[in-house]
């Protein structure tokens, strides 16, 4: 009986294969709810979408010329002659 009972507290998470705790499976959003990924899968994806994210954030301020960090380009090839 204390077997199936440790079994059933128990899950393999979908993305790493790992066999963890099923407190480690609960939903952010509820806790009754159960889903396929672990907790450390599920952060790893959130900061690889929030990097990404901001890359493309980055990108897009640097076209628009938003960015006040970064100097504006000059062209050298059309220069004004004195």
């Amino acid at each position: 009986m204390a077997d199936a009972a440790e079994a059933a507290a128990r899950k393999v998470c979908y993305t790493c294969g790992v066999e963890k705790d099923i407190d480690q499976f609960r939903s952010f959003r509820g806790p009754r709810r159960i889903v396929l990924d672990c907790a450390d899968c599920r952060n790893r994806g959130r900061q690889q979408r929030a990097a990404s994210n901001a890359g493309v954030s980055a990108a897009t301020a640097i076209i628009r010329g938003q960015n006040p960090a970064l100097a504006p380009r000059q062209n050298l090839t059309h220069t004004v002659l004195a």
